[in-house]
């Protein structure tokens, strides 16, 4: 059976929080994911 990993791009968050810091807290602490694509 394949294993899928859950992620986000970071696009959304780039004009609102400037700070890519700030876009690992909200990837981890608010969505609850652990794979993200930085754009």
């Amino acid at each position: 059976m394949a294993r899928l990993h859950l992620g986000i791009n970071t696009c959304f968050a780039v004009k609102r929080w400037p700070e890519p810091q700030q876009w690992l807290s909200i990837v981890k602490e608010e969505l609850g994911l652990d794979c993200c694509q930085f754009s």
